[in-house]
Order: C-alpha cells, then sequence, then structure tokens
C-alpha cells in the first residue's frame, strides 16, 4: 500500500508538470500578474511543494493520526491568510 501512495503521489507530481508544459501558452496568459520567476518555473514549484505536504501527511499518518488533521488545518488557514494578503 505504501509504494502504491507513493506512485499516486509521484504521477499527480509528473502528470501535473506534463500537462504545465503542454498547455503552457494558455497558462502563461493567464498568469502573468503573480508570478515570482516564470509561471512555469512557479508552476512546477507549487505543485512540488504540494507533494511534499503529500508525502509529509502520509508520513505523519502512520505515525500519529491526529498530527496530520492538525498540520492540514494549519496548512489550509495559512494558506487562506496568504491568499487575501496577495489579494489585497
Amino acid at each position: 500500500m505504501k509504494k502504491l501512495l507513493n506512485y499516486i503521489g509521484i504521477g499527480l507530481f509528473v502528470g501535473w508538470s506534463i500537462a504545465i508544459l503542454v498547455n503552457f501558452s494558455i497558462y502563461q496568459h493567464t498568469t502573468t500578474q503573480a508570478t515570482l520567476l516564470h509561471p512555469i518555473f512557479d508552476a512546477i514549484l507549487f505543485m512540488g511543494i504540494m507533494v511534499g505536504i503529500y508525502f509529509l501527511s502520509m508520513r505523519m499518518y502512520q505515525k500519529k493520526e491526529a498530527a496530520v488533521s492538525i498540520l492540514l488545518t494549519v496548512l489550509g488557514a495559512a494558506s487562506l491568510v496568504f491568499a487575501l494578503i496577495l489579494y489585497v
């Protein structure tokens, strides 16, 4: 089961990266305002962070289930605050 979950996480990252590369012209046109370095680099960096959170939460779940709920709650709240700061 652990191998399957690893393959799912890696597959999501690779699939997202391929989708960004294939649809790059559309993606670049719609995201030119809020990029740090370059739209494609930012998209792959963002997905890399999401895959990292996926693997971190999977490992934490194996050790202590309640810690994952706290982690995801904190990350969700931080994401909402960050989005509001960027929007304003």
